[in-house]
């Protein structure tokens, strides 16, 4: 196996470790853009793509590790998610994943 493949399992590894919390389940369904596949004994199946999502999002990798390990967002990143190229992601899918959401969100025509 490459540097590259092994480099890239163990990115996989982390995302599959994922795969069991909500918040990360939402986004694989919500976030086509943002998807990757990976061969699983002749399955494809997906995950999200940690890399791509952290730069679009202008953040740190560990920055969205910790949303999906503990299944919370910040709230002021909420909107930032939902205008992810691609998104699906309406305020409804991510109000249980924030502590709280501001009343100027609550309020917006805007929020999809």
């Amino acid at each position: 196996m490459s540097d590259a493949n092994i480099a890239h399992a163990k990115i996989r590894g982390r995302a599959g470790e994922l795969g069991g919390g909500k918040l990360y389940e939402l986004c694989v369904k919500k976030l086509p853009n943002h998807l990757k596949t990976y061969d699983d004994n002749g399955e494809k199946k997906p995950f999200l793509d940690i890399k791509k999502m952290a730069k679009d999002l202008n953040l740190r990798r560990q920055t969205i590790y910790v949303w999906f390990r503990n299944d919370v967002v910040q709230p002021n990143r909420v909107v930032s998610l939902m205008n992810l190229p691609g998104s699906l992601l309406k305020l409804e899918d991510l109000t249980p994943f924030a502590e709280y959401i501001p009343s100027e969100l609550l309020n917006s025509d805007d929020n999809r």
